[in-house]
């Protein structure tokens, strides 16, 4: 793909994202006691930031789709808050997971994009490389936001009652297969234990959508992980390195992974432009 094929969306108004940023930051809260901790996050309100980053990044990838008459199916693949969801959205008979990653520094160039990585987990035989492997339906969307653009886990507004109620949720950490609470009761004791929860942006923030990969771009995808897999590493250069927290930094810490990913620079993929365009002839 090139630089004309890179498609940029923020919401029209401040009011319009509030929408999106309330219905993902209550997801996060909701479903934080039932999502496994990845990232090995100790502190509560990290980890629902995380939660919400992705759940917003979706929201505004739907918003995209909505408002250019693109029809991303989003309904599909929902689950309950319980329980992970079995894809972000279906598009041509295919289960789309959106994978976006968060650069640390502000909007850039648009082919600076295009040098940044497609990444996909692949830490172990079940992980999310290692699933599709298996699936003959299964896509992978990659995006970028600005970490700029969010605000610091230490903003958002939580009451250490709050915290503490969230906590005792789920303390053993077990797999549901039923609903375990009504959303109603959840808000009605958080509300009994403080203010409402809130979070707030500075600014609207943007989602930059570029490549994607179906079964076929599959073979461009290597592992990296900086210890025992170096694949691209010479990419444009240098194109990564382990820093002294176990980091991989992609473009001198413009993307920065902890995990071994399945990955590829994003200008070898096909742009998700172009897909949707050859669906519209």
């Amino acid at each position: 793909m090139d630089e004309s094929e890179i498609i940029v969306h923020r919401s029209s108004s401040r009011d319009e994202f509030n929408l999106l940023a309330n219905e993902a930051f209550q997801y996060a809260i909701i479903s934080i006691p039932f999502t496994v901790d990845r990232m090995r996050l100790k502190n509560i309100k990290s980890r629902i930031l995380n939660i919400y980053k992705g759940k917003l990044a979706e929201a505004l990838l739907e918003q995209w789709a909505r408002k250019n008459g693109v029809l991303l199916d989003f309904k599909s693949g929902e689950s309950g808050f319980w329980t992970r969801d079995h894809f972000d959205f279906l598009y041509r008979g295919i289960e789309w997971d959106l994978k976006n990653n968060f650069t640390h520094s502000e909007i850039l160039p648009y082919d600076e994009y295009l040098k940044l990585p497609a990444l996909v987990p692949n830490r172990h035989s079940e992980d999310q490389w290692q699933s599709a492997l298996k699936s003959e339906k299964k896509g992978f969307l990659f995006s970028f936001m600005s970490n700029k653009e969010f605000p610091s886990p230490s903003q958002i507004k939580l009451s250490g009652a709050q915290i503490d109620f969230i906590k005792d949720l789920n303390k053993s950490e077990v797999d549901r297969d039923e609903k375990p609470f009504e959303e109603e009761w959840f808000l009605k004791e958080i509300e009994k234990r403080g203010a409402s929860p809130e979070i707030k942006h500075s600014q609207i923030p943007n989602i930059v959508i570029t490549g994607y990969c179906m079964p076929e771009q599959y073979s461009q995808f290597l592992d990296t992980d900086g210890v025992e897999h170096f694949n691209y590493a010479m990419f444009g250069g240098k194109w990564y390195f382990l820093d002294g927290k176990n980091r991989l930094n992609f473009r001198n810490g413009l993307i920065r992974t902890r995990i071994r990913n399945a990955t590829c620079p994003v200008v070898a993929l096909p742009s998700f432009k172009s897909l949707i365009s050859a669906s519209e002839k």
